[in-house]
C-alpha cells in the first residue's frame, strides 16, 4: 500500500495547537518509559509506534550508532517499510549520505522531495516505488556526541517546515535522554557486578596468603599432636602386654584427635569461597575459639591479652567472616612490632551513641554497638600512610599483597558496621570495629554429645571405603553395635558385594571422591538394583563442595567419632527426612 491509499483518503497537515499537543504526549510518554524500562529497543520501538501513530508519517526508523565501528549498530522502524530498504551509515557512493552528514554537524537535515532529486538519503532506490516524497532526519544528541539519528518519511512533499521540525527534535531530544539514562543504568549494574567480582577475587586471594601464614603454625601443632598420638598409642600397648587397662593413654588420644578435628575445622572454614552468612552470635565466644589459632601466628617476643567485656551484647556477623578480621588485624600488628611488644583484643559494648553524639559524628547513626578493638605497641603510622591503609594492594610492607586491611574493611562495611583506625608514629595502632548491636541474646544450640550412648541396631549396612584404616575403623564400630556390615573398598567391588548379598541392604555408607567410580555414580547403580536403599554420605571435604549431588541423602563430614557415626545411622535408619551432621569427636 503506497502513500495515497492511506485511510482512502490523501493526509493533511495537521493544526498546529493539535500537533503540539500530540507531541508533547509523545515525549511525556517516553520520559515515563525511561524509569521503568530496561531495554534500549522497546523505548525505541514505542518512540517510532508514536511517531507514526500521531504525526501521520509513513515510515519512521531509529538508527544507534557505534562510535567505535562508525556505523549504525541497530535499526527500529515503524511504520511502512520496504523489504529493499538498507539503511546505512556510508552510502555506496562518493557523496555523503544524509545520516552522515547529520552525524557529523550535529544538526537536522530535510529533503523536501526525495524524487526530485538531489542529495537522497540511503533507501532513495526503495523510497520512490513506495511514494515517499519528503525526508527528515533528526539527530539523537547523548552529551556531545551523536548517538543515533531519528529519520522521518512521509509521501507529503515539503512536510516538514520550521515549527515541524522543531516538535520532531524535541522528541529526538526526549528519546536520546531516555536511550542515556537506560545505557547508564545497564554500564552501573555491569560495574557493580565487575565490582563484587572483583572484590570476590579479592577476599579469595588475601584468604589465600592467610592460609599460607596459618600452614606454619599449624603444621606444628599436628606434629605435636601425631606425637602426643604415637605415644599414648604405644603406652596403651605397654599397659595391655603387661595385662592393664590402658584408659589414660586411650583418652589423652581421643583428646588429642580432637583438638586435630578443631584445627582441620577452621582450615575448611577458613578457606570456604561462599556469600556471607549472617549469624547472631556473641564476639566473645567467636575469639575464645580461635584465640589459640591467633597465638600461631605472632611471635614468641609478642604477648597478647583479651580484655573480654562481661554481658558483651549481640551482633550479626558471619563467624568465619570475623575470623578473618582478626587474623588480619592480628597479623598487621605482628608486623609492625619486629621486635615485640604487646598486642591486645578487646570487647566493649558502646551505648553512648544517642543522638547528641551523631550530630558530632554524622557517620555513624544512633544506636547500640558492640566494639571490637585491636591494638599493638608497635610502630604506628604517620597520617599520610592512614589516609590509604583500606586501599586494595596499598602495602608498605615486602612478600605481602596489601589485602589484608582492604579485606578488613570490605567485611566490616558489608556486615554494615563501621573502623576507626589511631595511630602515631611510634605510638603504636589501634582499630576500633562498631558492630550494630542486635536484641537477641539465643545461644546455639550446642550438638548433642552421644559419647556415652550405646546405641546399637541389627539392620544391614553397606560401608564403601577407599581408606583401609577409615574403612576398618567404621566396620568394627558397626559390628560392635550388633549390625550386620558388608565392606567394599571401591564402587565395583561394592556392586559385586550387593549383588552377591541375598538380603535386604538397609542402608550405605559411601565415601563421596573415590577411583573409578563415584559415591554418587555407585549410588545410582545400586539403587537400580536396591530403589528402598538408604545413603549416607561420607566425605572430608566440606559439605558446600559437595552438597550440590547429594541432594536429599544424608552427609557426615569427616573427621567424626563412632558414637557420632551411630547416632547419624540410626536417624537415618528411622527418619524419612534428610541428615546433616558436621565432624564431631
Amino acid at each position: 500500500m503506497g502513500c495515497s491509499d492511506i485511510g482512502g483518503v490523501p493526509m493533511q497537515p495537521l493544526e498546529s495547537t493539535a500537533q503540539l499537543t500530540r507531541f508533547q504526549h509523545i515525549c511525556r510518554g517516553i520520559r515515563q518509559l525511561m524509569l521503568a524500562e530496561t531495554d534500549i529497543t522497546v523505548l525505541s520501538q514505542y518512540a517510532c509506534d508514536k511517531l507514526v501513530e500521531v504525526g501521520h508519517y509513513q515510515m519512521v526508523c531509529i538508527c544507534l550508532m557505534d562510535t567505535s565501528l562508525g556505523d549504525v549498530s541497530s535499526v527500529v522502524h515503524a511504520g511502512e517499510v520496504p523489504d529493499s530498504l538498507d539503511i546505512s551509515f556510508r552510502g555506496n557512493t562518493p557523496e555523503r549520505t544524509l545520516m552522515e552528514m547529520v552525524v557529523q554537524t550535529k544538526q537536522p537535515q530535510v529533503i523536501p522531495d526525495i524524487q526530485g532529486g538531489g542529495s537522497n538519503p540511503s533507501g532513495e532506490d526503495a523510497a520512490h516505488p513506495r511514494g515517499y516524497r519528503s525526508c527528515a532526519v533528526v539527530p539523537l544528541r547523548c552529551g556531545d556526541t551523536v548517538c543515533g539519528t531519528l529519520n522521518v518519511y512521509t509521501c507529503e512533499r515539503d512536510a516538514f517546515d520550521d515549527e515541524t521540525l522543531t516538535l520532531l527534535e524535541e522528541a529526538a531530544e526526549n528519546t536520546a535522554f531516555a536511550l542515556k539514562v537506560i545505557q547508564d543504568r545497564e554500564e552501573r549494574t555491569l560495574l557493580e557486578k565487575e565490582r563484587q567480582d572483583l572484590q570476590k577475587q579479592l577476599y579469595l586471594a588475601q584468604r589465600l596468603e592467610s592460609v599460607g601464614q596459618l600452614a606454619g603454625g599449624i603444621a606444628h601443632d599436628f606434629n605435636n599432636l601425631l606425637t602426643a598420638m604415637l605415644g599414648y598409642g604405644q603406652l596403651a600397648i605397654m599397659k595391655m602386654e603387661q595385662q592393664q587397662y590402658p584408659q589414660d593413654e586411650v583418652e589423652e588420644m581421643i583428646k588429642a584427635s580432637r583438638r586435630a578435628t578443631k584445627l582441620t575445622r577452621q582450615l575448611l572454614a577458613f578457606s570456604r569461597q561462599q556469600a556471607l552468612q549472617l549469624e547472631v552470635v556473641n564476639i566473645n565466644t567467636l575469639i575464645h575459639d580461635i584465640e589459640n589459632m591467633l597465638r600461631r601466628l605472632i611471635d614468641e617476643n609478642i604477648e597478647l591479652t583479651t580484655n573480654l567485656a562481661e554481658e558483651l551484647g549481640w551482633t550479626e556477623i558471619d563467624p568465619g567472616q570475623l575470623e578473618q578480621i582478626l587474623i588480619n588485624l592480628v597479623v598487621n600488628a605482628r608486623d609492625a612490632m619486629p621486635e615485640g611488644g604487646h598486642l591486645t583484643i578487646k570487647t566493649t559494648n558502646a551505648a553512648f551513641l544517642n543522638e547528641a553524639y551523631v550530630r558530632s559524628n554524622v557517620v555513624m547513626p544512633p544506636g547500640d554497638y558492640v566494639v571490637l578493638t585491636v591494638s599493638d605497641t608497635g610502630d604506628g603510622m604517620p597520617s599520610e600512610l592512614i589516609a590509604h591503609i583500606f586501599d586494595p594492594f596499598f602495602t608498605t610492607k615486602e612478600r605481602v599483597t596489601g589485602l589484608g586491611l582492604a579485606t578488613v574493611y570490605g567485611i566490616v562495611k558489608q556486615s554494615g558496621g563501621y573502623i576507626w583506625v589511631d595511630s602515631e608514629p611510634g605510638q603504636g595502632s589501634r582499630f576500633q570495629i562498631y558492630l550494630p548491636q542486635v536484641k537477641s541474646n539465643t545461644a546455639l544450640a550446642e550438638p548433642e554429645d552421644t559419647v556415652n550412648q550405646i546405641l546399637r541396631g541389627t539392620k544391614t549396612i553397606l560401608v564403601v571405603e577407599d581408606e583401609e584404616i577409615v574403612r576398618q575403623s567404621m566396620v568394627h564400630s558397626l559390628r560392635s553395635r550388633g549390625y550386620t556390615v558388608l565392606e567394599a573398598t571401591h564402587g565395583e567391588s561394592a556392586l559385586r558385594a550387593a549383588e552377591q548379598y541375598s538380603g535386604k541392604i538397609h542402608l550405605m555408607i559411601t565415601d563421596v571422591v573415590m577411583p573409578n567410580m563415584s559415591g554418587y555414580d555407585l549410588t545410582i547403580a545400586l539403587r537400580a538394583l536396591r530403589p528402598e536403599m538408604k545413603v549416607l554420605y561420607i566425605s572430608g571435604h566440606a559439605e558446600k563442595v559437595v552438597h550440590h549431588r547429594i541432594r536429599d541423602d544424608a552427609f557426615l563430614s569427616k573427621p567424626f567419632s563412632p558414637s557420632t557415626l551411630a547416632g547419624i545411622v540410626q536417624q537415618v535408619l528411622n527418619l524419612h527426612t534428610s541428615v546433616r551432621a558436621a565432624s564431631a569427636s
